[in-house]
């Protein structure tokens, strides 16, 4: 089921002449295996965890949506630029979270963290965001316009 999301987000490559016009919406996308860490604020702007780090550079467009999947270990990070994760909490722009698996399940866990600059960040020619598993696991991501 994932693979096939995935897939269709592939074929259609956000390029859309007839919505976008000749240039379209830029769309990239790699994998990494994970190292580094920090410090990450909580929505909330108080509570901070230590988390692991995606980092990607390279980029050449300030993107406004990100997409980072773990399928190993069934993790999930999304940035959104345009909106928060919760509305209770506008600063929170990163969600994450684990435990997705082919059940239904309670042990998943939203975490709802703060764009800062700093720790975690998204330019124009790279972002750093937190992920929910161990160093070394691989990641797939997709950043769009």
């Amino acid at each position: 089921m994932k693979k096939a999301l995935f897939g269709s987000l592939d074929v259609v490559k956000l390029e859309n002449y007839s919505l976008d016009g000749p240039g379209g919406e830029k769309s990239v996308s790699g994998s990494l295996n994970v190292s580094g860490s920090g410090t990450f604020t909580y929505a909330d702007d108080v509570s901070t965890a230590g988390f692991n780090a995606i980092t990607v550079t390279g980029l050449t467009f300030m993107p406004t949506k990100i997409i980072c999947v773990c399928p190993a270990k069934g993790a999930l990070v999304v940035y959104n630029a345009d909106q928060p994760i919760h509305s209770s909490y506008p600063n929170g722009k990163i969600g994450l979270s684990s435990n997705f698996n082919s059940t239904y399940t309670t042990s998943g866990t939203l975490r709802n963290i703060v764009l800062d600059g700093t720790v975690a960040y998204v330019t124009t020619s790279g972002f750093r965001l937190p992920h929910p598993t161990s160093q070394g696991d691989l990641y797939y991501w997709w950043a769009f316009e």
